[in-house]
């Protein structure tokens, strides 16, 4: 059905953006790499990175992403009410 495959492209269009955000394995990977730094611009430079992932993080983008995740979960949950149904009868 033609909105079965609009709405799937607009979820995964939605989860291809949270996906290209900051991870928490990647935070942790940073504190592994300050916690290991032996000099304080060592330290400083995994400081500045993990604060600028949290800063895209926390970004408009992401914020983004979970406004059109929300509409599109509406958007399927209405479709799938005014469906007709397919279910078979006995």
């Amino acid at each position: 059905m033609y909105w079965c495959s609009t709405s799937q492209r607009r979820s995964s269009l939605t989860l291809a953006g949270q996906r290209s955000l900051s991870s928490p394995a990647e935070l942790l990977s940073l504190s592994n790499q300050y916690s290991a730094a032996t000099a304080a611009a060592q330290r400083a430079a995994a400081l500045a990175a993990g604060e600028a992932m949290v800063a895209v993080f926390h970004g408009t983008a992401f914020q983004v992403s979970y406004v059109l995740g929300s509409i599109t979960g509406l958007l399927i949950a209405a479709l799938m009410l005014l469906a007709p149904s397919t279910a078979t009868k006995r």
